[in-house]
């Protein structure tokens, strides 16, 4: 390759090739944007709306999600020649840095669902640590030893777990479940289809039961628009479904900007039939929110719909009503879910002919 031709940014590892990635925090990707001096990005920035639009940007990449993994080199590809245009001092040192090489494994396409992109976990547990076992105290080894010890006789960390059990879910989310199958067609107007899913950087991609749906925020949309009535709910979404069907089964090159490549894949969610054992709802969602938690209003409600899950009595909202309880938000729990083993995952198993649930695609 001739000296100075920019080479294509770097393909993700084949899935079940690797036991492991090296990660890099897409936060701090992000706030490299607002810092200035060498290690920043600020200063080379034409303009401060520019920068945010970057900012913006690199966040939406970082949430692009494991079943889209295939897509990563394609969506960076994209993403590099739209800034280089706009921003050549920016991209040339971004590229050489977030796109090429190593450090590129920053996005959700990088992790199995539950686990983060970016360690704020392990930030947030430094300073708690900090809080209880030191007190911010600089201590002599001794000291310090003596103080760790105390602090981790408190602390066993041989029984975590991921705080995904139903058992965990919020009220808020019970209540947003409730209302999103009562008050929508969401989960009425659907296209199911049999698909290969990446499911995980560290295994092959298997076939799955995928179920596509519109998400939130195009049901709204549609639905201020153009009414709420559910054939006009089906008129609008097929082309919806059938643009996020297509990042799976279509030709990538198909996509020539980020702009189509996001309107595909926000518009509809896509539920897939692959868990990992112990997860709380028998189906995985391409949303945000379950990439991040291993959860979301999506798969749960799916699974309250399907009778796979029962509302507990005392987050029914037709027992106990539909008001938030008055009172500023909670503060947010010290440390976080942790566990040391891999995730694994499985397919759930059929039902009991004898206790079969009502008809579930993902049976």
């Amino acid at each position: 390759m001739a000296r100075g031709k920019k080479k294509p940014p770097t393909a993700p590892e084949p899935t079940g090739t690797v036991e492991w990635l090296l990660g890099t925090c897409s936060v701090h990707v992000q706030h490299l944007m607002d810092k200035g001096g060498k290690r920043g990005y600020r200063s080379l920035f034409t303009s401060d709306e520019s920068r945010k639009e970057f900012k913006k940007e690199l966040y939406d990449i970082s949430k692009l999600g494991i079943t889209l993994r295939p897509w990563k080199a394609r969506v960076f590809q994209l993403f590099e020649f739209e800034w280089t245009r706009r921003e050549p001092k920016v991209m040339k040192r971004f590229s050489q840095e977030y796109l090429h090489g190593r450090a590129v494994n920053w996005t959700t396409a990088d992790q199995e669902p539950g686990l983060p992109d970016q360690n704020n976990g392990d930030e947030r547990g430094n300073r708690t640590y900090k809080d209880e076992a030191t007190d911010w105290n600089r201590l002599s080894l001794r000291a310090w030893y003596r103080e760790h010890m105390e602090w981790m006789r408190k602390h066993p960390f041989t029984n975590q777990l991921f705080l995904t059990k139903a058992e965990h879910i919020k009220e808020d989310q019970w209540r947003s479940v409730q209302q999103l199958l009562r008050d929508t067609f969401i989960f009425d107007v659907t296209a199911t289809r049999e698909l290969e899913i990446t499911y995980s950087p560290f295994h092959p991609p298997e076939k799955a039961t995928c179920v596509f749906l519109l998400s939130k925020e195009s049901y709204k949309a549609i639905a201020s628009k153009h009414g709420g009535e559910r054939s006009t709910i089906e008129e609008h979404a097929k082309p919806i479904l059938q643009n996020k069907e297509l990042l799976y089964t279509g030709d990538m090159d198909r996509i020539t900007s980020l702009d189509d490549f996001h309107k595909s894949s926000k518009g509809a969610c896509m539920l897939y039939s692959i868990v990992r054992t112990g997860a709380a709802t028998s189906c995985a969602c391409t949303c945000i929110d379950y990439q991040m938690k291993e959860t979301c209003d999506c798969s749960l409600a799916w699974d309250v719909k399907h009778g796979r899950i029962q509302i507990p009595e005392e987050k029914d909202i037709k027992v106990i009503g539909e008001e938030t309880k008055r009172g500023g938000r909670r503060k947010a729990r010290k440390g976080g879910a942790l566990t040391f083993d891999q995730p694994r995952f499985s397919i759930p198993p059929k039902a009991p002919a004898a206790t079969a649930p009502p008809p579930h695609p993902f049976g």
